[in-house]
């Protein structure tokens, strides 16, 4: 029997790891996921288990290249960024992973910004938020003053997509859409590292950049096989529908996070902005993408757990709720909830959001109300994300999708957008899989 030809991807995020098989016509032929159980660092906070999931990926393609169904033609990688790995001058991984929330301390905080504030100005440049670790670049900077004991034996630092490369293919890379994900690394106007990372000899630790749609040609198994660069996530997601679209859109990722992606835009951030969480990303090629970040999912998840708890529901009740334009309609002459907002609190108060008394009826219109703030919420980082680019078109993928509700009160509070919801599966692995048949 003739072999299925296949593009190997792996899809690693912050919970779940998940390995895809497509065939050459996209169509996914075998898919598998996997949780870890978070390990202690040395300040005892919770880090992503490497050894497992390196562990894991090299069984995943074993079982596949021993497999008489399957000729694999890449393997290839879409993962979280903000995250860092450490190479020794043996090539081999340092045990130190960062968490991207584990805490900066204050001091390393005030001792960066006196050297290259002012804060504005560097988060500006960097267009990018002051995020704290989640600007990965500042990793560095903490463990060269902080641990210097660990900065000394580091030779080689890798963004986390290329990482998972570098364990298949042995070859370090740096990569742009990993380089310009808020790790504030790297200066958009310059297009070039910012000065910090040359003044602080950084960027001596960096591996040269190359273009994502680059290949290392290697054996796995005794066969050779395309071991592409890795994507960061978001910026894999996009993929598609730059292939797939013929006029210019939004596109709104959500799950855990809702990140609305604008690849469209020329404008640069301002002060604005970039109080508003909104930043720029980097293309494959090196250009930039305007992004608007909402915590969404994660505040919708503790928002559910409480409706639930208090009226006593089970989850899979209000997931299975359907669009009513008459309780809709009953918001207009109700006085709004007032919604206790844990992960929004801050962005809520930015766009005047205040907390109100109320008058709920049911667990049904409660659940519309909440909605219909995380909406408001949301319609705002949209808006953000548009700038002043001429887009009329906005793509829903993610988690949201099949939230009725969440979907027809877009569709309503955005009446000058083409709402369209996308069905395709796999998001980020299948961008990379675009990329990879395109090679």
């Amino acid at each position: 029997m003739e072999k299925i030809r296949v593009s190997a991807i792996f899809d690693i995020g912050k919970t779940n790891k998940k390995y895809y098989l497509f065939n050459n016509q996209g169509e996914i032929v075998y898919q598998s996921s996997i949780q870890f159980v978070e390990l202690l660092d040395r300040d005892e906070f919770p880090s992503d288990d490497l050894n497992g999931i390196e562990e894991w990926m090299k069984a995943q393609l074993d079982e596949t290249f021993s497999n008489d169904l399957y000729e694999v033609d890449t393997i290839n990688f879409s993962a979280y960024g903000a995250s860092l790995v450490h190479l020794d001058k043996q090539g081999n991984r340092l045990p130190l992973f960062v968490n991207y929330l584990k805490p900066i301390p204050d001091h390393i905080i005030d001792q960066f910004f006196q050297e290259y504030g002012p804060v504005e100005k560097f988060c500006e440049e960097t267009s990018s938020p002051f995020l704290a670790m989640l600007n990965s670049g500042l990793q560095l900077y903490w463990l060269k003053y902080d641990h210097p004991e660990i900065f000394k034996d580091i030779a080689q630092v890798l963004h986390f997509p290329q990482y998972l490369s570098y364990v298949v293919c042995g070859e370090a890379q740096s990569e742009y859409t990993s380089i310009g994900c808020h790790t504030g690394l790297w200066d958009f106007k310059k297009q070039d590292y910012h000065d910090w990372v040359y003044a602080e000899g950084l960027v001596d630790l960096f591996p040269p950049i190359v273009h994502s749609n680059t290949y290392a040609e290697v054996k796995w198994k005794g066969k050779s096989v395309a071991v592409g660069r890795g994507l960061h996530d978001s910026s894999a997601a996009l993929l598609p529908y730059l292939k797939s679209e013929t006029s210019p859109f939004l596109l709104l990722s959500t799950g855990t996070w809702s990140i609305c992606i604008n690849p469209f835009s020329n404008d640069y951030l301002n002060a604005y902005d970039l109080e508003h969480d909104c930043l720029n990303l980097l293309r494959i090629d090196g250009g930039q993408v305007r992004v608007a970040r909402l915590f969404l999912g994660k505040e919708y998840e503790e928002l559910e757990a409480k409706l639930c708890n208090k009226y006593n529901l089970e989850k899979s009740l209000l997931q299975k709720l359907k669009w009513n334009p008459k309780i809709f309609r009953l918001l207009s002459v109700l006085t709004p909830p007032a919604v206790s907002l844990k992960y929004l609190k801050d962005t809520a108060s930015l766009v005047a959001m205040q907390p109100t008394s109320h008058i709920t009826l049911n667990w049904e219109l409660e659940y519309y109300q909440m909605m219909d703030k995380l909406i408001d919420l949301q319609v705002n980082a949209i808006v953000l994300a548009k700038g002043s680019s001429e887009v009329s078109k906005l793509i829903i993928d993610g988690g949201f999708v099949s939230n009725e509700i969440f979907v027809k009160m877009l569709q309503y509070k955005l009446p000058n957008f083409e709402i369209q919801v996308s069905n395709l599966p796999s998001g980020s692995a299948r961008g990379v899989f675009e990329m990879d048949i395109h090679r």
